[in-house]
């Protein structure tokens, strides 16, 4: 979060932090029945939060950042948007 809070006061960004399924506020919790896995993610998750950035932000341009499992997740969509042809 500190990253995120010199990034914005430094560069006047808007910056928007995604949480992984079933962490923190997450309405999403692992149990009996509720199941999903790394790829949900890229694929379902991502995508939404990101039309939803683009939709309160449609002429700003959008950097992904991650940490560690972060990195991954961001890493797993820009390999499926490129191997779908998305790679806007």
């Amino acid at each position: 979060m500190k990253l995120a809070e010199n990034l914005c006061q430094r560069n006047s960004w808007i910056i928007g932090i995604e949480e992984l399924r079933g962490h923190a506020s997450s309405s999403l919790k692992a149990r009996r029945g509720v199941d999903w896995g790394y790829w949900e993610i890229p694929t379902y998750d991502m995508p939404a939060n990101l039309a939803k950035l683009r939709s309160l932000y449609p002429d700003g341009p959008l950097y992904l950042m991650g940490h560690s499992i972060g990195g991954i997740m961001i890493s797993l969509y820009a390999a499926k948007q490129m191997a779908e042809g998305n790679s806007k």
